[in-house]
C-alpha cells in the first residue's frame, strides 16, 4: 500500500463517517418524532379503552412487554446474600463471579476532532 493508497483511503472513511453522522442525527430526530405520536396514540388507545387499530397494510397493536432489569453487582450480592445468609460468603461469590466474566477486545478507528476555539 503506498502513501497515496492510504491519504485516499482516509479520505474516504472520513468522508463516510460524516455522511453516517449526518443519516444518525436525522435518524435520531425521527425517533424523537415518532416517539411523541406514539405516546400521543396509545393514550388515545387508552382513553377508548382498545388495543388495536386497523391500519391500511394490518395493524397497529398496543402490546405490553416484560423483561429481566440489568444483572448488577447489587443485584447479584442481594440475591446470594439471600441465598446463603451470610455477607462475607455473597461478597466473595460476587466478586469471582463479576471477575470471572471473560475480556472482549474490539479494535475500530476512533475520531476525535480538534475543538473549535
Amino acid at each position: 500500500m503506498t502513501d497515496y493508497d492510504l491519504k485516499r483511503d482516509v479520505m474516504v472513511w472520513l468522508d463516510l463517517d460524516d455522511k453516517l453522522k449526518a443519516i444518525r442525527k436525522k435518524v435520531r430526530d425521527m425517533n424523537k418524532e415518532k416517539k411523541a405520536y406514539e405516546e400521543k396514540i396509545l393514550t388515545q388507545l387508552e382513553k377508548v379503552k382498545d388495543n388495536t387499530i386497523e391500519v391500511g397494510d394490518g395493524k397497529l397493536s398496543r402490546n405490553v412487554t416484560k423483561s429481566k432489569g440489568a444483572l448488577k453487582k447489587e443485584v447479584i450480592f442481594k440475591a446470594l446474600n439471600k441465598l446463603t445468609k451470610n455477607d462475607v460468603k455473597a461478597k466473595e461469590m460476587t466478586t469471582f463471579i463479576l471477575d470471572s466474566r471473560p475480556d472482549v477486545q474490539k479494535i475500530k478507528l476512533k475520531r476525535s476532532r480538534n475543538k473549535k476555539k
